[in-house]
C-alpha cells in the first residue's frame, strides 16, 4: 500500500531544539516514514504507512514529548492563524503577568542606588520576603513550561533551550532561596535586610524570555502574512441552486456539481465552467494580469477571482482542497515547511550547542571557584552563560527567511517551491530557455496589418477584419479580435456571418460584403492576389500565417499572425547576462528560424532542432562541463529537462500548479520573474546566511562576556540582561528576515541590504549598555577575587608617621581615604574603608605642644562614581582625632567627598594615646569597615626607650555572611546594630599577627605594645606567657603606670600601652581574653621570641628522669 501524508499542527514549541525534538519522537513512532518539524510554521509534515500507524498515533508521540499537536484542517486553513493568535496572546499575556510580578522586584533594586530614600528605608525589611512572594509565581507558574519541556528532553535524553532557561533560572531562585533560609535561621524573623538575594534575576529572566516568545510570535505570524493574504481572497460563501431555490451557504458545503450562481462584484466561490451568462472576471490574484478576462458559456473560471460586469451560473467542479487557490496555499506552506540544505548546518550546531553550553557554564562556575571568585559571582556567571547561549536565533536563521521569500515570491507571481529551489538558484550560472511558449508567447498574435489597395487604410483593414473576426471561434480570430480591442479599435455589428471551414470568413458591415482568408477564399470569390503575392511569401518565410482582407472586387489588405517573442524576453536575457549567467536557447525549430530569433533577443548560444526527449541530455551535457544549469520551460512538454536540471522553472497559467514539475512556477509568464526569482533566491541566502552568522555572533561574543572573562574591562552581564539580550537575538533574526518583504525587482532594498552594518553595530552597542548596566548595579555581591589582593593589614611594626616638620615647627600628617577589597579570611574577601589602604590607619606620632596640620583627601576613583559611592555609604569621609579639642574632634572639618581635600590645624597639648576614626554618616559604619587608627602625642618627658615598639588594633567585622563562609562578604549593618560580629580581628584581618606577620623578639628584650579597640567590643587584652610589667590604662602617659598586670580591660574606641620583658624563647599569643573571640572568630596574634632558654625562669621537668 502507498504511504500517505499529513501535517500536524504543533504547540507548545519554544526552540529549533524542541522541533527536533518532536522530530526525533516522530521518527520513533512504528510506521513513521519521515517526519520534518518546522519550528517558524509551526508544523509537522509526516509521510507514514497507513497500515502501521494512525495519526492519532502520531499525535500521541507528539504528547508523549511534552507538546500539543492536532491535525492540520485543510479545509478549514483559518485555524492556523486563530492558533497563531490565541498563542501571541498567550505569550502577551504571560508578559505582563511577569513584568507586574517583576517591576516591584526591579524597583528594589533601582532603590538601593539610593540608600538613605526614605522609601527604600521603610521597604527594606519587607524586600526579602516580598521578593520570594513576588518570584514564586513566575518560576513556577509562568515558567512551567520551561520546566515541562526540559522533562520531556530529558526523557529523550538530550537538552534544549528549555533546559536552559529552567537550570538558569533555577540556579538564580535556589540560591536566593538558601540566602533566604540563611536570614531566617540566623535571625529568627522574615523580615529584615536580606543579602544575597536574586530572586529578581530569576523573574526577569524568564519576563524578558516571555517578551522575545511574544515578539517572535508576532513576527512569525508577519512572516506568513502572504498565506494569510491568499486565504483573505477566499468567499466566504456561495450561492446555489438547489431544488429550484437559491441559497447562502458556506464556502466549506458547496459540492462539486452544485450549480451556482454568480452577481456582478462578488468574489467566485470555488472553481468551474461558466453554464448561462457572460462577464469579465479580474484574475490578477493568480496570473498578476490586471486585465479582466471576458468569460461566457464553457469557459473555466476559477475561485476567489472576481466577477466585475455580468452575471453568470456554472457548475462547481473543483471545491475545498481542489481549487486552484486551495493549491497554491499549499504549494507555499509546503515551500515555508521545507528545509534548505544550509539549514543541516544550524540543526548540526543546534545539536551539540546546547550540550556545549552547559559544559561551557559548569567550566565557568568550577573556573571561578578555583580562581577564587565569590560563590555568587560564579553562579550569576554560570546562569548568564546558561542564558546568553540559548540556539533560538540560530534555530529561526533559515525558516524565517524561507517563509518570508516564498510568500513574498508568491505576491509577485512566483511561487518557489522551498528552500531547496531557493539556494539552487542561488548558484545558478547557466540558464536554458525553452523557445516556444517561454521566449515566444505560445499563441497567435498579430505581427502585421497591411493595407494594398489605395482604398482602405491599415486602420481599416484591421477593423473591417476584426469586425468579421467577432463571430468566429478560430484561434487566429481570436487573436485578431484582441489586437485590436487593445488598439482601441471600436468594431462594427456583421450581417451575414459565415465561417468557410479551411478557407475564411465572410460578412457584410455597413451593406457591403467582404471576405477574410486564404488564397483559396480568394480565388473562391474570383479576386486576384497577385498584387499582394509577394508581400504574402515574405511574411510566410518568416513563419507567420498571413490572411487576406478583400471585398467583391479587390484584395484590400493582409494580416499577418504569428506567435511572436514576448516583450519581456530581451530585457530578461540582458538583465540575466549583466547578472553573469550564461544564457541558452533550445528549440526543435530549424537554426534559421532559431537563430533569428535568438538575436533579437540577443541570446547566443543555441540548441536547435532538438526533439523534446533529447532536451534533458543537452542540459546533462552542460552539467558534465561542470555548470549549474535552471532550465526554463512549460513545466508540461518539457519535463524531464526540468527534472535534470539542478533547477526547473516553470511557466505557469497560475490554474495548473499541481501539474508542473518545477522548483520554482511564474505565474505570470514573465521572463523577468526568472531574473527576480534569482535575484530574490540570492538575497534570500544572503540573508540565511547574515542570520546565521549575527544567531553565532551573539553566542560567541556573548558567552565570554556572560562568563565574567573580559570583567577586568569591566565587562560583565547580568543574568536577566543575557536573557534579554538571548530574546533580542532572536528577534533581530525573524525581524532581520522580514526585511526581505521589502524587496521589488527593480528597486534595491537599501534597508535590508544595510542590516548587517545596523546589526553588528547595534550588537556592539548593546553588549556594551547591558555590561554597563551590569556594572553599574553589581554592587557588592557581584564583585569577585581578582587575587593577588593588596594587604590590607598594618604590620604591628610599621609605626612610621606619614609626617613632615617644617622650619616653622608645624607637623603636617598627610590622610587618604581608601576603599579596598582584600582578604579577611583565607578564601574570604571584604571591602574595606581605610586610611592610606590600611587597618589600623597609620600610627601617628607628634609631640607635646606641637601644632599639627592634618590634611585629608578622598581620591577621585576613574573606576568609580560618585552615585557607587553613595549606595556603598561612603561617598563622603572624615576624620575624629580624639587627641583634639574642637568640634568632632576635627570631623566638622574634614568631610571630603571624592576628588577633595580639607585642611585643619590643631595644638597637640594633652599628652596621651588616643583613637582616631571616620565621622561620617552613618559614623558606625564607617568604624567598622576599618576607619580607625592611633595617635599618640608623646609627653615632653618622653616614655623610657624599649627595645620594640609594636602597634596592634582589635576590631570586629560584621559580615553578612556566617563566620567562615568564602567568598565575598557584604557588610551587615543589621548584625552591627546587634553589636553580633562574625569576627574579631587584630589588624584588620584574621591571622595577620601570626606567621609572617607574628610580633619578633629576642629573649631578655623589652616590648612595648600600643594597643586600641578600634570597634565597638571593649577588649579583655592578655598576652598569654607574658605578664605587664607596665600599663597606662586608657592612654594616660603621665600618671604612674599600673604594674604586674594580666589583664587589661580596654574599652570601645580607647587605647592602653603595655610593656613587658620576655624571659624565655617561645611563641607568645596575643587574646582577647574572652578567648572565643580568639580562638574562635579570629582576634589571636602571635609574639615569636628567639634565643638561648632560661630554665631558672621557665623549664621542663621529665618525671621519668
Amino acid at each position: 500500500m502507498s504511504s500517505s501524508r499529513t501535517t500536524l499542527a504543533i504547540t507548545g514549541m519554544h526552540c529549533s531544539s524542541c522541533a527536533a525534538l518532536i522530530t526525533r519522537k516522530l521518527k520513533k513512532t512504528p510506521g513513521v516514514e519521515d517526519a520534518n518539524v518546522n519550528f517558524a510554521a509551526a508544523k509537522a509534515h509526516v509521510r507514514f504507512d497507513p497500515q502501521q500507524t494512525k495519526e492519532q498515533d502520531m499525535i500521541a508521540a507528539v504528547a508523549s514529548a511534552g507538546y500539543g499537536a492536532l491535525i492540520a484542517d485543510e479545509r478549514d486553513r483559518d485555524a492556523d492563524r486563530r492558533r497563531r493568535a490565541e498563542e501571541i496572546a498567550t505569550y502577551r499575556w504571560k508578559f505582563w503577568t511577569g513584568l507586574v510580578l517583576s517591576l516591584p522586584m526591579l524597583a528594589f533594586m533601582v532603590m538601593a542606588f539610593f540608600p538613605h530614600n526614605a522609601m527604600h528605608q521603610a521597604l527594606l525589611p519587607y524586600m526579602g520576603i516580598l521578593s520570594l512572594l513576588l518570584a514564586t509565581p513566575v518560576q513556577f507558574w509562568l515558567g512551567y513550561g520551561f520546566y515541562r519541556g526540559m522533562w520531556s528532553s530529558l526523557k529523550m535524553g538530550t537538552f534544549t533551550m528549555d533546559s536552559l532557561i529552567a537550570i538558569g533560572t533555577s540556579t538564580a531562585y535556589a540560591y536566593s532561596i538558601y540566602g533566604f533560609a540563611d536570614h531566617v535561621l540566623s535571625e529568627g524573623t522574615l523580615l529584615g535586610e536580606v543579602h544575597n538575594l536574586y530572586f529578581e534575576v530569576a523573574a526577569l529572566l524568564i519576563t524578558f524570555v516571555l517578551l522575545g516568545k511574544w515578539l517572535e510570535a508576532r513576527a512569525k505570524g508577519s512572516t506568513s502574512e502572504a498565506i494569510q493574504k491568499l486565504m483573505g481572497l477566499q468567499a466566504k460563501t456561495a450561492r446555489v441552486l438547489r431544488n429550484g431555490e437559491t441559497i447562502d451557504i458556506p464556502i466549506e458545503d458547496v459540492q462539486v456539481g452544485d450549480t451556482v450562481i454568480v452577481r456582478p462584484g462578488e468574489k467566485i466561490p470555488v472553481d468551474g465552467t461558466i453554464l448561462k451568462g457572460l462577464s469579465a472576471v479580474d484574475e490578477s490574484m493568480l496570473t498578476g494580469e490586471s486585465i479582466p478576462v471576458e468569460k461566457k458559456e464553457g469557459d473555466r473560471i476559477f475561485g476567489a477571482t472576481m466577477n466585475k460586469n455580468g452575471s453568470f451560473e456554472f457548475r462547481a467542479e473543483k471545491v475545498g482542497a481542489e481549487t486552484a487557490l486551495a493549491q497554491i496555499i499549499r504549494f507555499v506552506e509546503d515551500a515555508q515547511g521545507s528545509k534548505a540544505p544550509i539549514q543541516a548546518f544550524a540543526d548540526w550546531v543546534s545539536s551539540w550547542f546546547v550540550p556545549a553550553v552547559i559544559g561551557i557554564a559548569l567550566l565557568t562556575l568550577a573556573t571561578w571557584i578555583v580562581l577564587g571568585a565569590t560563590l555568587t559571582f560564579a553562579l550569576l556567571a554560570f546562569v548568564s552563560v546558561i542564558v546568553i547561549a540559548c540556539p533560538c536565533a540560530l534555530g529561526l536563521a533559515t525558516p524565517t527567511s524561507i517563509m518570508v521569500a516564498t510568500g513574498k515570491g508568491a505576491e509577485l507571481g512566483i511561487l518557489i517551491r522551498g528552500g531547496e529551489p531557493l539556494e539552487a538558484a542561488k548558484k545558478i550560472d547557466t540558464i536554458i530557455f525553452d523557445k516556444t511558449g517561454t521566449l515566444s508567447k505560445g499563441k497567435p498574435e498579430v505581427t502585421d496589418v497591411m493595407s494594398i489597395s489605395e482604398i482602405s487604410s491599415m486602420e481599416e483593414v484591421l477593423r473591417i477584419a476584426a469586425s468579421l473576426e467577432q463571430g468566429s471561434e478560430h484561434p487566429l480570430a481570436e487573436s485578431i479580435v484582441t489586437y485590436a480591442q487593445n488598439k482601441g479599435v471600436t468594431l462594427s455589428v456583421v450581417e451575414a456571418f459565415k465561417a468557410i471551414p479551411g478557407h475564411g470568413v465572410e460578412g457584410e458591415l455597413g451593406g457591403k460584403m467582404y471576405f477574410l482568408g486564404n488564397r483559396k477564399l480568394m480565388e473562391k470569390i474570383a479576386v486576384s492576389s497577385l498584387e499582394a503575392e509577394e508581400k504574402l511569401q515574405a511574411l510566410e518565410e518568416e513563419g507567420k500565417t498571413a490572411m487576406l482582407l478583400a471585398d467583391e472586387k479587390h484584395v484590400l489588405g493582409i494580416i499577418a499572425v504569428a506567435d511572436t517573442l514576448k516583450e519581456t524576453s530581451k530585457e530578461a536575457v540582458d538583465q540575466l547576462k549583466w547578472m553573469g549567467i550564461e544564457v541558452y536557447m533550445i528549440t526543435g525549430d530549424n537554426k534559421r528560424t532559431a537563430n533569428a530569433l535568438a538575436r533579437i533577443t540577443g541570446i547566443e548560444r543555441v540548441l536547435a532542432e532538438v526533439l523534446p526527449e533529447d532536451k534533458a541530455k543537452e542540459v546533462e551535457k552542460l552539467q558534465a562541463d561542470g555548470k549549474r544549469v535552471a532550465m526554463v520551460g512549460d513545466g508540461i512538454n518539457d519535463s524531464p529537462a526540468l527534472a535534470q536540471a539542478d533547477l526547473g522553472i516553470a511557466m505557469g497559467s497560475g490554474t495548473d500548479i499541481a501539474m508542473e514539475t518545477g522548483g520554482i512556477i511564474l505565474v505570470k509568464n514573465d521572463l523577468r520573474d526568472v531574473v527576480t526569482a534569482i535575484t530574490l533566491s540570492r538575497k534570500t541566502v544572503g540573508k540565511i546566511r547574515q542570520n546565521m552568522f549575527f544567531a553565532l555572533f551573539y553566542n560567541i561574543a556573548g558567552i565570554p562576556i556572560a562568563a565574567g572573562a573580559l570583567s577586568s574591562l569591566g565587562l560583565t552581564l547580568r543574568p536577566e540582561l543575557a536573557g534579554l539580550a538571548m530574546a533580542l537575538s532572536s528577534v533581530s533574526v525573524v525581524t532581520n528576515s522580514l526585511l526581505l518583504k521589502g524587496f521589488r525587482p527593480s528597486r534595491r532594498n537599501w534597508l535590508s541590504d544595510s542590516a548587517p552594518v545596523f546589526m553588528t553595530v547595534g550588537f556592539t552597542a548593546l553588549f556594551l549598555l547591558f555590561a554597563n548596566i551590569s556594572s553599574a548595579t553589581a554592587g557588592e555581591s557581584t564583585l569577585f577575587q581578582r587575587g593577588p589582593f593588596p594587604e590590607i593589614s598594618r604590620p604591628a611594626n610599621d609605626l612610621s608617621t606619614p609626617i613632615a616638620r617644617n622650619n616653622d615647627g608645624l607637623a603636617v600628617i598627610t590622610l587618604e581615604t581608601r576603599e579596598v577589597v582584600a582578604e579577611l579570611a583565607p578564601g574570604t574577601t571584604y571591602e574595606y574603608w581605610t586610611y592610606n589602604g590600611t587597618v589600623p590607619g597609620p600610627f601617628l606620632r607628634v609631640r607635646e605642644g606641637e601644632s599639627v596640620e592634618i590634611r585629608l583627601t578622598h581620591p577621585e576613583d576613574e573606576d568609580e562614581d560618585t552615585q557607587k559611592h553613595e549606595v556603598a555609604g561612603h561617598e563622603k569621609h572624615s576624620i575624629d582625632l580624639h587627641a583634639v579639642t574642637g568640634p568632632g574632634g576635627g570631623a566638622a572639618l574634614t568631610q571630603v567627598k571624592d576628588g577633595e581635600t580639607k585642611i585643619f590645624r590643631f595644638k597637640a597639648d594633652r599628652p596621651g594615646i588616643y583613637v582616631y576614626h571616620c565621622a561620617s554618616p552613618h559614623v558606625p559604619t564607617h568604624i567598622a569597615n576599618g576607619m580607625y587608627g592611633l595617635i599618640v602625642v608623646e609627653p615632653a618627658k618622653k616614655l623610657q626607650p624599649v627595645d620594640h615598639e609594636f602597634y596592634v588594633m582589635q576590631g570586629e567585622l560584621y559580615t553578612h555572611g556566617v563566620l567562615g563562609r568564602t567568598g565575598f562578604q557584604s557588610f551587615s549593618k543589621r548584625k552591627m546594630l546587634k553589636e553580633a560580629p562574625e569576627y574579631f580581628v587584630f589588624n584588620g584581618r584574621v591571622g595577620a599577627l601570626r606567621g609572617s606577620g607574628a610580633l619578633k623578639a629576642n629573649v631578655g628584650e623589652r616590648i612595648r605594645l600600643y594597643v586600641g579597640v578600634g570597634g565597638f567590643v571593649p577588649s579583655n587584652f592578655h598576652v598569654i606567657g607574658a605578664v605587664f610589667d607596665k600599663v597606662y590604662p586608657e592612654g594616660d602617659l603621665l600618671s604612674p603606670p599600673h604594674r604586674n598586670i594580666q589583664t587589661t580591660t580596654i574599652p570601645a574606641g580607647g587605647a592602653v600601652v603595655v610593656e613587658f620583658t620576655v624571659d624565655v624563647p617561645g611563641t607568645y599569643l596575643l587574646v582577647d581574653h574572652s578567648l572565643t573571640r580568639s580562638i574562635d572568630k579570629g582576634a589571636l596574634g602571635e609574639i615569636i621570641v628567639e634565643g638561648p632558654g632560661n630554665p631558672q625562669i621557665f623549664s621542663a621537668v621529665n618525671p621519668d628522669l
